[in-house]
């Protein structure tokens, strides 16, 4: 089985269990943002650097799920 057989296979499987659970793409990206900034206290920087995207991608990414910090 070649590398991208494997990557096919992890994709299948990834699918699959988010349409088991009725939840699409974005709904967990939009939880992996909030964890991200959750656990470094909303520092843009420090959540962007953790989740291995730019800083300007996060705040995108913030503005689009309309994302707001928790009082």
């Amino acid at each position: 089985m070649t590398h991208v057989d494997k990557m096919v296979l992890a994709i299948r499987a990834i699918a699959d269990a988010l349409s088991e659970r009725n939840m699409n793409l974005g709904e967990v990206e939009r939880g992996l943002l909030l964890q991200a900034l959750s656990r470094t206290g909303w520092n843009v920087t420090r959540a962007a650097r953790f989740l291995g995207v730019s800083r300007d991608t996060l705040r995108y990414r913030i503005e689009k799920y309309r994302l707001k910090p928790s009082v």
